[in-house]
């Protein structure tokens, strides 16, 4: 059943990828400004975050149908845009997409990490993230190919893919454990695995960034549209190799060695970066910080679910994914509000500061500890 759950998250990533890059151009052709079309966006994300909130609620009344739902959601919102012209539609099948992806996503995410095996849980959840990520790669480069053929045809035909997943759990025996017990996560809790917590908002933060700005400052630097997108695919395929090697790695040698590692291999890679003009450099180390933050997404929401009760999972899931939207929402504003034309003010830098602040907030409490640690046993024994 791990290839219905792979097939299931592929299914709604084709339509999200779909969503995400023709809204945009929709949106624009009917009049709409920057930053209404901006506005939408955030609305999707925000979304999410909000549908996160009532996920462990959902799970525990519907279980497994919550999937379901959420697969169809996503269709609808996806093929009826194809049919919208106000814009109060628009928003509506934004705010739709968002809270269905919710509804996909966490339960799926759930089922994922109690199906594999104990000794590969960041390997599966990375195969799983592979697997959404090539979803989203299909819906972003086939939609304008479909939609320049017929007006719509991209929106239907693609928005479709969530009913396959649909037909693809048709049957399914595995059940999320425990779903009319669920409890939710405790502050508690998430202060204690803070730095898992917060990877989500620090990948969240920098992916939306750049993916909101990278293409503009590459152009700004005097680069031509294929050099753009060579940028981009650099730093796709860098997540690509993350999700089949970082991810295994982890299982390896462990999780918080992995992650740190990881944290602080981009954080060097987005410093480095804002040094930088020659293209050979841009494209080389922005596929390292692909590799570094690809695998993060797995690797922490595996290490999380491995130190929670299984009562506690989609409650987990769900705090990690509002955390990781409301990075992406952040990182673009942020980003635009204070990115300029200077080294000091470039979007690799501002991209860095979350993790350069968690991973100083991880070295303050490391260091804590150890001295609390010598304090209450001075002889070392």
């Amino acid at each position: 059943m791990k290839f219905s759950f792979n097939l299931a998250g592929f299914c709604w990533a084709v339509s999200f990828g779909t969503l995400a890059t023709l809204a945009s151009i929709s949106l624009e052709k009917a009049g709409f400004s920057r930053f209404e079309i901006g506005l939408h966006s955030s609305a999707y994300y925000f979304s999410i975050a909000l549908g996160s909130i009532f996920m462990t609620r959902l799970i525990k009344s519907m279980g497994n149908f919550t999937i379901i739902l959420g697969l169809f959601g996503a269709s609808v919102s996806v093929v009826f845009f194809a049919f919208c012209s106000s814009s109060m539609g628009y928003l509506f099948l934004r705010l739709l997409n968002g809270f269905s992806a919710a509804m996909a996503l966490v339960p799926l995410e759930t089922l994922v990490y109690q199906n594999a095996e104990s000794s590969e849980k960041a390997k599966i959840f990375g195969v799983f993230e592979l697997c959404l990520s090539a979803g989203v790669g299909i819906g972003a480069s086939l939609s304008p190919i479909l939609e320049s053929f017929q007006a719509g045809f991209g929106y239907i035909l693609l928005g479709f893919f969530p009913i396959i997943g649909i037909i693809s759990l048709v049957g399914l025996s595995e059940k999320i454990a425990n779903a009319e017990n669920l409890l939710l996560i405790s502050l508690g809790e998430i202060k204690e695995m803070y730095p898992y917590f917060c990877t989500a908002f620090t990948q969240g933060f920098l992916e939306g960034g750049l993916i909101s700005y990278l293409g503009i400052m590459i152009l700004g630097m005097g680069y031509a549209s294929e050099q753009v997108s060579l940028v981009f695919g650099s730093m796709f395929a860098g997540v690509i190799f993350s999700m089949l090697f970082i991810t295994r790695l982890a299982d390896v040698v462990g999780h918080k060695k992995v992650l740190l590692f990881t944290h602080i291999l981009s954080l060097c890679s987005l410093i480095f970066l804002g040094f930088v003009s020659s293209l050979v450099f841009l494209v080389s180390f922005v596929f390292l910080v692909g590799f570094t933050c690809g695998g993060q997404y797995a690797v922490a929401l595996a290490s999380i679910s491995m130190q929670i009760e299984t009562k506690k999972q989609p409650s987990a899931n769900s705090m990690y994914l509002t955390l990781n939207c409301v990075g992406s929402v952040a990182g673009p504003i942020l980003i635009g509000l204070m990115a300029g034309d200077g080294f000091f003010r470039s979007i690799f830098v501002l991209g860095a500061i979350p993790i350069f602040l968690l991973l100083l907030v991880w070295t303050i409490t490391f260091c804590c500890h150890k001295e609390h640690n010598k304090e209450n046993n001075p002889t070392g024994v």
